[in-house]
Order: structure tokens, then C-alpha cells, then sequence
């Protein structure tokens, strides 16, 4: 028959009703992990205060592309095993956090102060010296306070409700928009423009990324860089783009152009026409907070930043602020991600706080119907 055990610590009187059970031991001590828990626990994410440094931000923006790409292909598979798939924001989170920490994770652990602290200490000698009196079998010592530590910190951690986002939610990383752009499987260079030679080289990828991203038609831009007309080629080359404005007014979702004067767009060309080439793009600077609340599977809308014609080569070029009425549009498949070569910091002092910019899911524009004087139905856009 196993006789009980008795001992106060720290004015919690305890009873271990079989000494010689690990067990017996670690439920007699229950109520007390849990206050210690509760009143000790601490915040594995607490907010950063400081920047990321260039380099490191370079490499969270790339990781947000990676994130959306991986994302996109969950969801894909999912529609067709019928199995359910991770939410956005944990995959950012996760992308963001073995960027940060690598794949083992934060190894911080705010609660290894208590628990190797000097209460421990004090539970340890208080346990050893009753283990002394006791006139029976008692457990292993060191494997108890390490079973109790174990049992406390698994509490502690169960009320800690950080994340990732706790810790870096506010703060923000540029990102770069080439429309058409897919890191995975094409080179930056191929979307590049030769701004001296727009009007008499054939148009190429990065021609389509212009007209994407302007919302203007391929006979106004070709207007606008005087495209020779009696170049047939050329011209049939140009028409063979794909025309965002024709498209979306076939779709009866028409497009508002991007600039609200076509001086903007002018001067971009008028500005760089000295460089070799340049890649059309958007950059802009967005918080963690905003890009977890979005649907990557969905259009995207993006405000503020800037339209850049981007030397990233020879860190030149030339850019328009964007005003606040003024959107970008982010079709579900095409990536944000990092800068390349040389960054807007570089060229033109532009910070991360200067190229502020916001992020949400696209709405598109539903059509009304109004009835006209003739008694026919005809689509009216809100």
C-alpha cells in the first residue's frame, strides 16, 4: 500500500496521493500549471518596430509571389480532389515566417524565463526535499520537473493566440506589377520596351503589359508613339496584341483608362526615350495586414504607388505618381512579387513610406438596365 505524500509550495499545499507515480505527481500539480500558465505566459510574435533592410525586404516580396503561386495551385486541386485547402492567409504567413526564421520557425520562446527560472528552482529543491522525508518509493526527480515543465509550457503556448501577423503585419515591403509576368516561368527581360524604337520595331510582351496596365487600346497607343501607317508589318504585328479595352467592351465590362490624361502616359515615353530599355511596371508599398485580407484566386485592385518605366539595368527611368481615383487591375492570374536590378529607392530616393499603396479584391462593375422611351432594355454601367 502506497502511503501519500504532503508538501506546501509557496503556499499551495499539494497531496500526491502514489509518490512512486510520475502521474500521480503531475495531476497533484495540475491547478497550479494552470495559474502559472495563465499568469506567465508569453507572446512567441511581438510587433517589430524596426524596417527590414533592403535585402530582406527584397526577399519577402518574393516570397509573397511564391505564396500566391502556391496558393493558386491548392485551390486549383482542391476543386478537383474535393479535398479542403489551406487558407491565404496561412500560406503567406507560413511563407513569411520561413523567410524570417527559416523552416524550423521562430525559435524564440518567450516562455523560457519562467520555466528556467527561479521558480523551477525553488519547485525543484522543494520537491527533492520532500522525496528525502518521504518513507517510500518516490519517482525519478529530474524526469518530474521536466514532465511539469513540459505540461506548463504546453499551457502556456495554448494561450498564446500570435502570429506571424502580430509581428510584422504593419510593416511594409515594395512590390513590383509587370501585367502578364510569371516569375516562375519567364525572364523579367523579355517584357522590356526600347522606348526609341517603339514606333518601328514590332511589339513584344512587354507592348501587351503596357496596354494592360494603361487600359488603353492598341490604336491609341500606337497613335500616341506614331506607329509608321504605311508600315503594314508593323501594324499587323500590333494588331496581333490583345486589346484590354475592345475585350473588356465586348464583355460589357468597359475599361477606364488608368491616367486620367494621356500627357501621363506621354510622358513616360517623352521621359525615357533615351534608354535602351526599360519594363513597364506599378510599384508600390503594402502592408502584411492588407495583402493577408486578400483572395489571390480573385481580381485584385490596386491604388496609390507609381507607374514606372523602369532602367533596372542602369538604375534609371521615369515614373507618374498615381493619384487616389486612379486603380490598377490584377486579373487571379498574375503575381506581385520583388524588384529587379536596380530598385525605385536606388534611382530616385522613392521609400517604402513614399510609394504607400493599398490592396483589396477587385469588384467589377455590374451593369444596370434602364428602360428607355422606346420600351427597349438597355445596359447602363454603375
Amino acid at each position: 500500500m502506497t502511503t501519500a505524500l504532503e508538501l506546501d509550495f509557496k503556499n499551495d499545499s499539494i497531496e500526491i496521493e502514489d509518490p512512486s507515480d510520475q502521474d500521480s505527481w503531475v495531476k497533484a500539480f495540475e491547478p497550479l500549471m494552470q495559474k502559472w500558465a495563465q499568469s506567465e505566459y508569453g507572446l512567441k510574435y511581438e510587433q517589430r518596430d524596426d524596417d527590414f533592410d533592403a535585402k530582406k525586404s527584397k526577399s519577402l516580396s518574393e516570397c509573397v509571389g511564391i505564396a500566391m503561386s502556391n496558393y493558386r495551385k491548392e485551390v486549383a486541386d482542391s476543386l478537383v480532389s474535393d479535398e479542403p485547402f489551406t487558407e491565404w492567409q496561412y500560406i503567406l504567413g507560413d511563407a513569411i515566417s520561413c523567410e524570417l526564421y527559416g523552416e524550423m520557425g521562430n525559435d524564440h520562446d518567450a516562455n523560457d524565463y519562467f520555466l528556467h527560472g527561479e521558480t523551477f528552482t525553488a519547485l525543484y529543491e522543494c520537491i527533492s526535499e520532500a522525496m528525502e522525508e518521504h518513507d517510500g518509493p518516490v519517482c525519478d526527480l529530474d524526469e518530474l520537473i521536466d514532465e511539469i515543465r513540459h505540461q506548463t509550457r504546453y499551457k502556456m503556448e495554448d494561450l498564446d493566440y500570435t502570429t506571424i501577423f502580430d509581428e510584422v503585419g504593419k510593416q511594409t515591403i515594395k512590390l513590383m506589377y509587370v501585367p502578364g509576368f510569371d516569375p516562375n516561368t519567364q525572364n523579367v527581360d523579355n517584357f522590356d520596351i526600347n522606348p526609341s524604337e517603339i514606333s518601328t520595331r514590332a511589339p513584344g510582351l512587354g507592348h501587351q503589359a503596357l496596354l494592360n496596365l494603361a487600359r488603353v487600346s492598341i490604336p491609341e497607343l500606337m497613335e500616341m508613339v506614331e506607329v509608321d501607317q504605311d508600315d503594314s508589318e508593323l501594324i499587323d504585328a500590333w494588331l496581333e496584341l490583345e486589346d484590354p479595352v475592345a475585350k473588356a467592351e465586348a464583355a460589357g465590362q468597359p475599361l477606364t483608362p488608368l491616367f486620367t490624361s494621356s500627357d501621363d502616359l506621354q510622358s513616360l515615353f517623352e521621359n525615357t526615350n533615351g534608354n535602351s530599355y526599360v519594363l513597364p511596371c506599378w510599384v508600390g508599398s503594402l502592408t502584411f495586414n492588407d495583402l493577408k485580407k486578400i483572395d489571390p484566386t480573385k481580381p485584385l485592385e490596386l491604388s496609390g504607388g507609381i507607374v514606372f518605366f523602369n532602367d533596372y539595368s542602369n538604375g534609371s527611368g521615369f515614373d507618374v505618381h498615381l493619384d487616389d481615383s486612379a486603380k490598377i487591375i490584377v486579373p487571379p492570374d498574375h503575381f506581385l512579387g520583388k524588384e529587379y536590378g536596380h530598385s525605385v529607392e536606388e534611382t530616385f530616393g522613392l521609400t517604402r513610406r513614399s510609394l504607400a499603396a493599398n490592396i483589396k479584391n477587385h469588384e467589377p462593375i455590374v451593369p444596370l438596365v434602364k428602360v428607355v422611351e422606346t420600351g427597349h432594355m438597355e445596359p447602363e454601367f454603375s
